[in-house]
């Protein structure tokens, strides 16, 4: 396919037969995924079975600062949602979206536990504030099965649908994904705004199960998004090299509906070569993947 040519993925395209099951049967199907429930978590939390933000009421404070502000406003931007796993990109992603006139894109808002995600997703818009063309949000996988417990993910993306969000999946190659999620747990930094170099060493054992579980959410991803109508971001193609980043935007801003602008990265990302964390055991991560029956997860030129 030729650079840049992702295309809006019809829901039930790539699935076969599979498509003739009603959307119930489909989303039961999702519900008993292998990957439902099973981050792979060595502490409290793991032990009792849940996710630590579950607990806690900032995700209350959330809905009520929104619930009163959808009282007093009646913006009516166009919505839209950003799918997918952690350090995938998103962040960049709305880096550059919000440089956009008339575009505002908000966090991870679905981080914490809500009492009802739907009535939180249907009065967000309104939070937009004047001048807003289009209003959208980050929802990372994880969140929507795990954190608010929504085993049914076809219900919720056709309930968004029809408030009017559109739906962006973005992705990226899961051994790269993995390392960075894995260093943002060893070092509890996810975004480094000191400018200072960490070097870190990680457990291998911890990367395989993390690269086990993100190669399950990932197809879990797929799967829910080859039943949804949706634009797809490859991180690897359209976000990780600079050059590629204002097609990518020109791209997001036509099928959310508002004038592109230009837009340029102002992060100094935390991994690669030149990157802020530097993992100093990485040949022993790659061998032990290496042995693994994960290697093919491994990039071309670390096998």
């Amino acid at each position: 396919m030729p650079h840049g040519k992702s295309p809006l993925i019809a829901a039930g395209t790539g699935f076969g037969d599979r498509v003739m099951k009603s959307r119930l049967e489909l989303d039961r199907g999702l519900a008993r995924h292998g990957v439902v429930g099973s981050e792979p978590r060595d502490d409290f939390y793991g032990y009792i079975g849940s996710h630590p933000d579950r607990f806690g009421a900032t995700g209350l404070k959330m809905e009520l600062a929104v619930w009163g502000k959808s009282l007093l406003r009646n913006d009516r931007p166009m919505p839209f949602v950003i799918y997918g796993r952690p350090r995938s990109g998103t962040t960049l992603f709305v880096h550059l979206l919000d440089q956009i006139p008339g575009v505002r894109c908000d966090g991870e808002l679905f981080h914490f536990l809500l009492l009802s995600p739907r009535g939180f997703a249907r009065r967000l818009p309104k939070r937009a504030g004047p001048g807003v063309r289009a209003y959208g949000f980050k929802l990372l996988s994880y969140q929507l099965m795990d954190v608010q417990r929504i085993r049914r993910p076809l219900a919720f993306f056709d309930w968004i649908g029809g408030h009017g969000y559109s739906v962006v999946h973005i992705n990226r190659n899961t051994w790269d994904q993995t390392i960075s999620l894995a260093k943002a747990h060893a070092s509890n930094v996810y975004f480094n705004k000191s400018g200072d170099t960490q070097v870190l060493r990680l457990d291998p054992a911890r990367v395989l199960k993390l690269l086990k579980w993100n190669d399950d959410m990932l197809a879990y991803e797929n799967e829910v998004m080859s039943y949804v109508p949706h634009l797809t971001i490859d991180y690897d193609r359209d976000l990780a090299n600079a050059s590629n980043q204002q097609y990518t935007i020109d791209r997001m801003c036509d099928y959310i509906g508002v004038p592109s602008a230009e837009v340029s990265a102002r992060m100094r990302r935390t991994g690669g070569k030149e990157g802020l964390q530097q993992v100093e055991n990485i040949e022993d991560l790659v061998a032990h993947v290496r042995r693994s029956p994960l290697s093919h997860l491994l990039p071309r030129e670390l096998v």
